[in-house]
């Protein structure tokens, strides 16, 4: 029997002798044997990661640049899932400056069991530090920075969990201030419910933190932090012409409004037909002027012999974005939004549950925090 750990919590990815087990065999890591582990069959179109901070944005960013499969996202979990090509990703990734794919990700293969009997350990090798791609350490809690005045802070697919309780500590950070805060999240997802209660999502924030008066014993808003988290699902149809965005995936809803509006071609912003259900990323496309269209939202990609500003630009520079006055003149090109024109409507392919996070200006905040969800 290998000495394995199919999920490494600890200690450097080199000291593993393997990194699989054959499906159903059991063994133990060389460092444990307290905890058991079981291989399963191979996943051959999925790549999973292990946390680091801001694990999810980091990895998601170098998705969105990688042209030989367009559309592929990162989850909360730190999967991606539906690769065509797991080793070609792989390889990709290894040349990204931003994280080592060698040490945090790989293809995945098995499923981690643990049979702790005294304590969890997966709660026992918590680091609530940050560790480097470099040193091989990889924290059990997930991690992420939130620099912005609003945001997502997690987005899980709507249909997946009914219930959600996400524990965190978090440490905010303003021009004087500096406040920590521990709390859990409890998320109710009626999306998920049998039957399901369409769009309707609740979230509770319970937390502490140590209260900093300044000095007169009255408790002020500018005392406390002032973070706050909400939840909403994304189910809102999207028309073609106006808030479909490029590089989307999309799933057809109807192909015009069904009253006088004019019926969109899905098929020239990425889909393989036009027909209701069809699931497509929105592309964006070259057109040469004399083919613009009146309305319809273009990038500028080649100047050619194009006067843009005579088309509603307000310069011909490359990557100026500008809304078509007219349909244009000369050899320039323009890549059109994949917006589509038409009534036609598209809802997302995976209608997601989005928990976003607003604070005050000139805040930012870094949060650790574990995940457990289920579905009833």
């Amino acid at each position: 029997m290998a000495n394995v750990k199919i999920l490494l919590r600890r200690g450097a990815r080199s000291e593993i002798s393997a990194d699989t087990l054959d499906p159903g065999e059991l063994g133990f890591s060389s460092e444990d044997t307290n905890q058991l582990y079981v291989g399963t069959d191979d996943l051959i179109d999925q790549i999973v990661f292990d946390p680091f901070a801001n694990a999810q944005a980091i990895v998601q960013t170098f998705l969105d640049t990688y042209t030989a499969e367009e559309g592929l996202e990162i989850d909360e979990d730190l999967v991606i899932k539906n690769v065509s090509n797991v080793n070609d990703l792989i390889t990709a990734m290894e040349s990204a400056t931003t994280f080592d794919v060698s040490i945090f990700g790989r293809a995945r293969r098995n499923v981690e069991v643990l049979t702790e009997n005294s304590f969890s350990q997966v709660f026992a090798n918590m680091h609530l530090k940050s560790h480097t791609a470099l040193d091989g350490k990889r924290p059990d809690l997930f991690k992420k920075e939130l620099l912005s005045t609003t945001g997502t802070f997690l987005k899980y697919a709507a249909s997946d969990s009914t219930s959600f309780f996400i524990d965190y500590s978090l440490k905010q950070v303003g021009t004087l201030d500096t406040f920590v805060r521990v709390g859990t999240i409890r998320i109710i997802n009626g999306h998920a419910t049998t039957p399901p209660l369409i769009g309707l999502v609740k979230l509770t924030d319970d937390n502490t933190e140590i209260w900093q008066d300044d000095g007169d014993g009255t408790a002020e808003a500018d005392e406390f932090s002032n973070i706050e988290f909400t939840s909403f699902i994304d189910n809102a149809l999207r028309i073609a012409g106006f808030s479909i965005q490029p590089d989307v995936k999309y799933k057809i809803v109807t192909i015009n409004d069904g009253l006088s509006g004019a019926d969109t071609d899905f098929t020239l912003i990425g889909a393989a037909d036009n027909n209701v259900g069809t699931v497509f990323t929105a592309t964006r496309t070259d057109i040469t002027a004399g083919s613009f269209e009146i309305g319809e939202s273009y990038t500028i990609k080649t100047v050619g012999t194009t006067d843009f500003t005579l088309v509603g630009a307000t310069d011909s520079n490359i990557g100026t974005v500008f809304t078509a006055t007219g349909v244009g003149t000369g050899t320039g090109i323009a890549t059109n939004s994949g917006t589509g024109t038409g009534s036609g409507t598209v809802e997302l392919a995976v209608i997601p549950m989005n928990i976003t996070y607003t604070q005050d200006a000139n805040f930012t905040t870094e949060i650790s925090y574990t995940v457990k969800r289920w579905t009833m």
